[in-house]
């Protein structure tokens, strides 16, 4: 099999080119990406397609002017429209607080986007090949991430094509020579200021020194890391829809997720933490402990980050923005009144009298209620609501307060004056029901008994 048929035997079983497609072609002009132009080209005709070809001049060198020329004459050639920007990356970078090689790949890519939006076209093809894969996974690897890292590029994500990925650099060489292709070469390519230059010059090497085939080996293992990754990200997306609920801020059954694989507790808080800022970038590993480790520790107790407040609230972990609470959860509010113990509390004409049962058989009436919980050890808040309430039912599912109140026909301007025993921002009750955490609505029995007196409103 020649080098263009295994690539065109690639590009068939992954799916990447379409009958009758515009692709978008980037091509610096080296080695690679001039094997990738002429691939392309050479298919062309099997499914006709299209070809852009896409320059990006990134103000860095000096030859980038005569590269820009070179590769619009290798387009003409291919009877392909050619395309070219101009950006000043370094200032980029700096204005941005990016390394040169993430600003340069930013205005790619954007650039890439625009040339697609522009032609109507579906694929940009990239000229990555299985040499570049080892680079990436070991640059991962090197930096401790996990396993979503391990399966380094896909042959196809989203809009981006890679055909050139079933080809080692040195099969990309010979073809470069059998066809008598032209090329330039990035002498930046050959300094080891850059993390993958040194990972390309110095530790590729060596590795293949232990194993010549390290490209496939290091292919089998992304692939093998990808297919555990997507199992992994189909039972997190489960868990998240199951465990997780949303009213102010996401929150999370703290003894459910305590009862899973480690590896999908981190999954999912890592999910969570995404819903909240919008994406997974710059969440790591030490965050990610520090708000399992909140599962262990009582209610109050958080963990910040620039975009995200982790706080413990009775039996869940909540998760929200940036402003977090502007209180220790658990703590009374002016206004609320904290439950210690045994005695009476009052709030704005409402008194809540908190008691031992000291028979069997005590018979509750209707302003009392059982407590399964003893404010002694773990001080509960007499209060109104603020928002963010959840209610546990039966101890087998739970729903927000906004959402009960609603299905018990409370009109929105009572459903602040209903008081409410709470433990941080569970509901333990509210006039009229007790919505125990680990008990049915109403307690049969319990070692405390409470009695609620004064105001009319009852949920």
């Amino acid at each position: 099999m020649t080098i263009l048929e295994k690539v065109k035997s690639f590009c068939h079983h992954e799916g990447l080119l379409k009958e009758g497609q515009t692709v978008i072609v980037a091509c610096s002009g080296g080695p690679d990406s001039m094997t990738l132009l002429h691939i392309l080209g050479a298919l062309k005709k099997s499914y006709n397609l299209q070809l852009i070809v896409a320059y990006v001049h990134h103000g860095l060198r000096a030859a980038a002017a005569a590269e820009l020329k070179f590769v619009e004459a290798a387009a003409v050639k291919q009877n392909a429209v050619f395309c070219s920007t101009y950006a000043d990356v370094k200032a980029l970078a700096e204005a941005e607080g990016l390394s040169v090689e993430a600003a340069g790949r930013e205005v790619r890519y954007a650039f890439f986007a625009d040339l697609a939006g522009k032609y109507g076209s579906s694929a940009v093809a990239v000229g990555h090949h299985a040499d570049d894969q080892v680079e990436t996974v070991l640059l991962h690897l090197i930096r401790g991430g996990g396993t979503g890292g391990a399966t380094g590029m896909q042959s196809k994500n989203g809009h981006i094509i890679r055909p050139l990925l079933c080809l080692t650099r040195q099969e990309i060489l010979s073809y470069i020579e059998e066809n008598h292709l032209s090329c330039c070469f990035d002498e930046s390519n050959a300094s080891r200021e850059y993390p993958r230059n040194r990972i390309r010059l110095d530790v590729v090497p060596l590795l293949r020194s232990y194993n010549p085939g390290i490209a496939a080996a290091f292919g089998r293992f992304a692939e093998i890391a990808g297919s555990e990754d997507d199992c992994l990200t189909v039972q997190t997306e489960r868990l998240f829809k199951e465990l997780v609920c949303l009213d102010d801020v996401y929150r999370l059954a703290v003894a459910k997720a305590a009862r899973l694989h480690k590896a999908l507790q981190r999954r999912l808080v890592r999910r969570i933490c995404a819903a909240v800022k919008g994406n997974d970038k710059d969440l790591t590993f030490d965050f990610t402990e520090k708000v399992l480790a909140l599962m262990r520790k009582q209610s109050g107790r958080q963990v910040h980050m620039k975009e995200i407040t982790v706080y413990r609230s009775g039996a869940y972990l909540c998760f929200t923005g940036p402003g977090g609470r502007d209180e220790p959860v658990g703590t009374a509010l002016p206004g609320d009144v904290g439950v210690t113990g045994t005695g009476t509390y009052e709030l704005n004409g409402w008194k809540l009298t908190v008691q031992k049962v000291l028979t069997d058989g005590y018979t509750l009436s209707a302003n009392e209620f059982f407590l399964a919980a003893d404010p002694a050890e773990k001080p509960l808040t007499f209060r109104y609501r603020r928002g963010g309430e959840i209610i546990n039912i039966g101890g087998a599912y739970h729903k927000t307060l906004k959402k009960y109140l609603i299905e018990k026909k409370i009109p929105a301007e009572r459903r602040g004056h209903i008081p409410l025993l709470c433990d941080g921002d569970t509901v333990l009750w509210l006039c009229g029901c007790s919505a125990d955490i680990t008990r049915p609505l109403a307690l049969k029995k319990g070692p405390l008994v409470c009695t609620v007196s004064g105001g009319d409103d009852h949920a």
